[in-house]
């Protein structure tokens, strides 16, 4: 009899569970990452069905959390499963019902702002993402510069920046954040400035780039008058520290394959190349039997070392040659970009 009262009472339980869906702002600014909560008083099984979101939503991640309190003695549990969208387009978009063990949330509505309509709305805590290609086109190997940059109103505690993604290549960060202002309609912004090298490996026409990604922690202000303290002052209210992810629209950009006078020959796309040696000891006083070294170091603007050809220098009948195997870098001049070096 004990049995089949515990059977019952678990399934009473699940019975009453209900499932929510929250998000923390109805209104969002493009490339802005909306927070999408799934929340249950009970562990629920399995995964709910996001299918339905991917209509007017790219799904950028997934994760899930438990969180357990005693008030007055009573023991109570949230078990929540998060996603983060990226609408693909602005305006209003209804987020449908999910469905998650045979129940059912509630549609949401969210007010997609366009990037440029969202720095003319006053009292509004602004934070907009864009990318820039700063070429037309490049040739295969070669690399062309994107820029992502963050304009915002608010002061970040903390920024970080990751990398647009575009298929057969190799992306480099140029340097560090450049912090610096932009003014708009009579309004000062701040701005956050992030580039990229990247170096396309395969020719073809309007190949993507997809966006750079930002995220960032600030402390949001609500707009509200105070009517107990100030009444007819109209102010910022700083709440507690909130996260912001946001991601820069999807781009192209044409890549060329090496020209036809130069298909079979040695393809190295740099824009300035420099070829030094040093010999150690001095050639001063060297006699028969002495050994020498000879180190070459060769530096190539726009290019990274890993596309510098490796050297052979053969021995001959009057020196024997035992090389050491070559050292390839690459680092970021401020004066000249990027740059490989072959030792």
């Amino acid at each position: 009899m004990i049995f089949m009262f515990f059977i019952f009472l678990l399934i009473s339980v699940n019975a009453y569970a209900t499932v929510t869906a929250t998000i923390e702002d109805p209104n969002i600014s493009e490339g802005q990452i909306i927070e999408l909560r799934l929340s249950s008083d009970t562990q629920q099984k399995g995964y709910p069905s996001l299918t339905e979101l991917e209509k007017d939503f790219m799904i950028t991640a997934q994760s899930s959390s438990a969180s357990y309190q005693m008030i007055n003695g009573k023991a109570s549990a949230s078990y929540d499963f998060i996603v983060n969208l990226l609408p693909k387009r602005t305006g209003v978009i209804t987020i449908p019902a999910i469905e998650w063990n045979n129940q059912k949330t509630k549609p949401l509505k969210v007010s997609v702002q366009p990037a440029s309509d969202a720095l003319q709305t006053p009292n509004k805590n602004v934070m907009t993402i864009s990318g820039k290609i700063l070429e037309e086109s490049v040739y295969e190997n070669a690399s062309f510069t994107y820029q992502a940059q963050v304009i915002s109103d608010t002061d970040l505690i903390e920024t970080h920046f990751n990398a647009p993604i575009m298929a057969d290549s190799e992306v480099i960060a140029i340097g560090d954040i450049q912090f610096g202002q932009v003014e708009k309609d009579g309004v000062v912004y701040r701005t956050l400035t992030q580039e990229y090298a990247i170096f396309p490996k395969k020719a073809g026409t309007d190949q993507i780039i997809q966006g750079a990604t930002f995220h960032g922690v600030f402390l949001k202000q609500k707009y509200r008058q105070r009517p107990m303290l100030e009444p007819f002052i109209y102010g910022p209210v700083t709440t507690p520290a909130q996260d912001v992810i946001l991601r820069a629209q999807d781009l192209s950009i044409s890549v060329l394959p090496k020209p036809q006078s130069e298909q079979n020959k040695w393809w190295l796309p740099a824009k300035e190349v420099t070829m030094t040696q040093t010999f150690s000891p001095s050639l001063e006083n060297l006699k028969t039997g002495d050994s020498i070294t000879r180190t070459i170091d060769i530096k190539a603007v726009g290019v990274t070392g890993v596309q510098l050809p490796d050297m052979h220098i053969q021995s001959d009948n009057n020196f024997k040659v035992y090389a050491e195997t070559p050292k390839k870098e690459t680092f970021y001049s401020p004066v000249k970009g990027i740059t490989g070096q072959l030792t």
